[in-house]
């Protein structure tokens, strides 16, 4: 059984759209982010069986996403991310009429950086990792004098590391995971030197700026958004690495296998706690009356962060994503997002309380489904 919104957020469409709120056909499009696009999948799946609905998922990484989400003529009706909005999406998202967002918390997943299996190990650190692919380096931890990066090999960035080439493939600059590797990799792995943490401190910020520009002579290759294909890649290029998310290890464990960072293993404990340090959150987007008037993303919602989904042996726990909290039950709130300040962390309402824009709601996973939806078909299509 597919559990249905709750009487909250029934409450909070049924007060909206009374006259709207109908049980017709759809076609449900998804695009942004392709590290969230199998979870969608899964979840898309169980929805059209039995339901008069198509979903349609379009892997263009989280910031393409965006670009359509709030661009003219239009069709899309969901935005996976993999990194929050930022406030000049939601800006053009407005203008457009597409507003407020609501922000749903997919869940939790962690960046890796993957080799082929066959290779021996090779354990990296984030300082590492920063001094192998930055397009300009300091010259030592005291003298931050950019020097142009000449290292070939990772025995050049570090006497303890074998004689193998540098060579990346990861996101492209329209991929979340890229913004978040830009963010918890070469920003985080320059505080590692001395020089560029005191510039930060001193608010230099056009010489970190400077300092986490990818290389661009091919140590770093932009690889698609396409997550197989990069897999496929490091089959081949055996010494090559590849950056993507957790869930790729998990479904190709059998060709690849991550690297420690910072002597941490990426796993559903270390992601769920933090301690590995490439941890990050995942996100969808609908419009409030885009949601209001569509009882089938009413559904989705409610589905992808139900207790069967993300719980203890959930379908999409299975395949990699990890819950924000220790449980499904924190996993349920949603806000709206404004542009003005939403960095405070939803909470629930009591009561089938209609919310405002700035009011928080809580999704109940167990709500009974309405009826009228079991007897008709869809389908799944994926495009890359």
């Amino acid at each position: 059984m597919i559990h249905l919104l709750p009487a909250a957020g029934l409450f909070l469409a049924a007060m909206l759209y009374p006259d709207e709120l109908a049980l017709t056909q759809e076609t449900i499009v998804i695009t942004g982010s392709s590290t969230l696009a199998p979870f969608s999948h899964e979840v898309a799946e169980r929805l059209t069986r039995g339901k008069d609905v198509d979903f349609v998922l379009n892997q263009t990484g989280t910031s393409g996403g965006f670009e359509i989400f709030c661009s003219a003529g239009n069709d899309v009706d969901i935005v996976n991310a993999s990194r929050p909005v930022k406030p000049e999406e939601v800006e053009r998202c407005r203008q457009l009429g597409r507003y407020p967002l609501i922000e749903f918390p997919a869940g939790k997943d962690g960046i890796i950086l993957a080799q082929a299996s066959g290779n021996r190990d090779l354990p990296l650190t984030l300082k590492q990792i920063y001094l192998a692919l930055a397009q300009y380096t300091p010259i030592s931890d005291q003298d931050c004098s950019l020097e142009p990066n000449t290292r070939k090999t990772w025995d050049d960035v570090s006497d303890d590391l074998p004689k193998r080439p540098i060579e990346i493939f990861g996101p492209p600059d329209t991929s979340g995971t890229r913004d978040s590797f830009m963010e918890l990799v070469m920003h985080a792995g320059a505080m590692e030197v001395e020089c560029l943490a005191a510039a930060r401190e001193q608010g230099d910020g056009s010489l970190l700026g400077e300092a986490i520009r990818l290389r661009e002579d091919g140590a770093w290759v932009d690889a698609g958004e396409n997550d197989d294909a990069v897999v496929a890649a490091l089959v081949q290029v055996t010494s090559a690495l590849g950056v993507f998310g957790y869930s790729q290890v998990l479904s190709h464990g059998h060709v690849i296998s991550a690297v420690t960072i910072d002597g941490i293993a990426v796993g559903p404990e270390t992601i769920a706690d933090g301690s590995y340090p490439l941890s990050r959150g995942m996100w969808f987007y609908i419009d409030a009356e885009t949601y209001a008037r569509s009882i089938i993303l009413q559904e989705y919602a409610a589905e992808f962060i139900s207790g069967e989904a993300l719980g203890p042996g959930g379908y999409l726990a299975k395949t990699g994503l990890v819950p924000f909290g220790k449980d499904a039950a924190e996993n349920i709130r949603y806000r709206f997002v404004t542009g003005a300040d939403d960095s405070e962390q939803a909470q629930p309402l009591e009561g089938d309380m209609l919310a405002a824009p700035d009011d928080k709601v809580v999704v109940d996973p167990d709500a009974d489904s309405p009826g009228g939806l079991d007897n008709a078909v869809g389908h799944v299509d994926i495009r890359p």
